[in-house]
């Protein structure tokens, strides 16, 4: 089992200061650990057994006091430098993460999806937080106390020192067996925390149009049931740790309890004398202590590394990268061959052969998770297929995919995503995200053409479902494109403002753009002169 993900201390500068600390934690704790052995068990042979005054016993005991301060504050200081600098380690990677995130961050939601990304930047970060602060500086401790503390029962008593050398290991041992298991029930828990943040994100953005269809109560018993499986898988990762606790205890106690019944037999009969015995007793714990430390926090480290894992996974994804240099000059045609498509922890899909052309109105239609949307996402260039060929034909001829030059590409496309993201401000800002140097003229005839005569410009985006994704087809409209690409436009419109949108769309196809759209609407599929079925998941 990996313990510590090097990339989580490339990534960050601030690393360097974590292990720094930790070792040095570690070499001194170890030193006042022992010291303060010898120094107890002086103090009890001196008031015992050789029965000396107090006054004579005053220096041991200032000398222990401090001992046992300094390592009290060692502890302490070490906590908090910790703290910090496991702040500025999670400091670091969200940047990082959120740079990747800024950079291409249309890719990364389409290869993850918004609730994944989302969970990812928030919960998965917050879980590296007990991983630095506690697992880590254990991993430095467990590896130096045992060994330095071992080594001086070792010296002081061979008989000991061997028992300490054969139970020790069965802590490791126990804890990785066991390990094992936390670990898959941990992966099985982070990925069913997954799958709950991205249902309920996609039922609160289509929310309003289930409850058009009546069907927002039963979308409650899916959210009952994801909730359900990761309270159990929550409840079994609790379990095991609690398991993991109490093994270890108990492998811990009887060896120390091993160590105390060889040392009592051999002082009955004069073989160890009262003082060796009594810091070989003392220290006996503290080498067990650091270990089984170490393996009772395997959660922390399980969640750490899943954590640093799913980070990773977006931080060093690969977005596609085109070296085309080719220009497209009036797009007419746009077909692939059989595309084959992997996401994440899902099934391939396999979408076959097809084309789009100018002068037809296109409609890709299927099921929901057939790969409508997955094929629009490979074609803009979102996505990357794993198998297949995409060429593009404008007026100078046939190009394949990987020649074109992709900005060129992109600035010909408008696009309408089924679920239009509204950021806060105007109607006219959002308008010219897209097309900063639209008029108001031009913005008021656009937004006319889709039903929306009579809307302030300067009113926010306080709309309704409707007209929202009328106001996205709009800046869709007034983008200068020649390919049009529409993710249900018509979903939430009433049977006029869909006949509206239906007409519009041949309005584009008479203007000789080129017109894809998705939709399971039957007005549109009727309406349409191309059709495109996607009909099933093939894996």
């Amino acid at each position: 089992m990996k313990f510590l993900d090097p990339r989580l201390f490339r990534i960050s500068r601030s690393s360097r200061g974590l292990i720094l600390i930790a070792v040095l934690s570690a070499i001194l704790i170890t030193v006042a650990t022992i010291a303060q052995a010898f120094l107890l068990a002086e103090l009890i042979t001196g008031a015992f057994q050789r029965e000396l005054k107090f006054s004579a016993l005053q220096n041991t005991l200032n000398f222990l006091i401090l001992v046992f301060a300094v390592r009290v504050i060692l502890t302490y200081v070490g906590e908090q430098f910790t703290n910090q600098i496991s702040h500025r380690i999670r400091v670091d990677l969200r940047r990082a993460l959120f740079n990747k995130i800024l950079t291409n961050g249309a890719e990364l939601n389409v290869r993850f999806g918004p609730g994944r990304i989302s969970l990812i930047s928030t919960k998965a970060i917050a879980n590296l937080e007990p991983y630095f602060t506690r697992f880590v500086p254990q991993i430095f401790i467990a590896a130096s106390v045992p060994l330095f503390v071992g080594a001086t029962i070792t010296y002081l008593d061979l008989t000991s020192g061997l028992i300490v050398l054969f139970t020790v290991p069965l802590i490791p041992l126990f804890g990785v067996l066991i390990g094992k298991y936390t670990s898959e029930a941990m992966r099985k828990r982070w990925r069913t925390l997954g799958i709950l943040s991205g249902y309920v994100l996609d039922l609160l953005s289509g929310l309003t149009t289930l409850k058009l269809f009546g069907r927002d109560q039963a979308q409650g018993k899916q959210v009952e049931e994801v909730g359900n499986r990761y309270r159990v898988e929550t409840m079994r990762v609790l379990k095991i740790s609690f398991l993991t606790s109490l093994a270890l205890e108990i492998i811990a106690t009887l060896s120390v309890a091993l160590i105390a019944v060889a040392i009592g037999l051999r002082l009955v009969d004069g073989e160890i004398e009262l003082w060796r015995g009594l810091v070989i007793l003392i220290l006996a714990p503290e080498v067990y202590w650091p270990i089984r430390n170490l393996s009772a926090q395997f959660h922390a480290s399980a969640d750490g590394m899943q954590s640093a894992k799913d980070i990773f996974e977006i931080i060093d994804f690969a977005t596609p990268k085109h070296v085309g240099t080719t220009k497209l000059n009036k797009i007419e045609r746009i077909s692939w061959s059989k595309l084959l498509i992997n996401y994440p922890n899902r099934d391939q899909l396999w979408l076959p052969d097809g084309e789009f052309e100018i002068g037809k109105l296109n409609l890709i239609t299927g099921p929901s998770g057939a790969g409508k949307t997955t094929l629009v996402n490979v074609l803009m260039g979102l996505l990357q297929s794993d198998i297949g060929a995409i060429q593009i034909t404008d007026s100078k001829g046939v190009h394949d995919y990987d020649a074109i030059d992709i900005n060129s590409w992109l600035e010909n496309i408008s696009w309408v995503p089924q679920d239009p993201h509204f950021p806060s401000g105007s109607i006219q800002q959002f308008i010219q995200l897209s097309s900063p140097k639209a008029t108001n003229s031009e913005i008021n005839e656009v937004l006319q053409r889709v039903g929306l005569q009579g809307i302030s410009l300067n009113q926010p985006v306080n709309l309704s479902v409707g007209q929202k994704r009328r106001l996205a087809i709009a800046r869709a409209l007034l983008h200068p494109h020649e390919v049009l690409i529409m993710d249900e436009p018509s979903a939430a419109l009433d049977p006029e403002s869909e006949a509206l949108i239906i007409e519009l769309l041949r309005a584009q196809v008479v203007a000789g753009k080129l017109v894809i759209v998705i939709s399971h609407r039957a007005e549109l599929k009727s309406k349409a002169d191309k059709v495109f079925s996607v009909e099933k998941v093939l894996s």
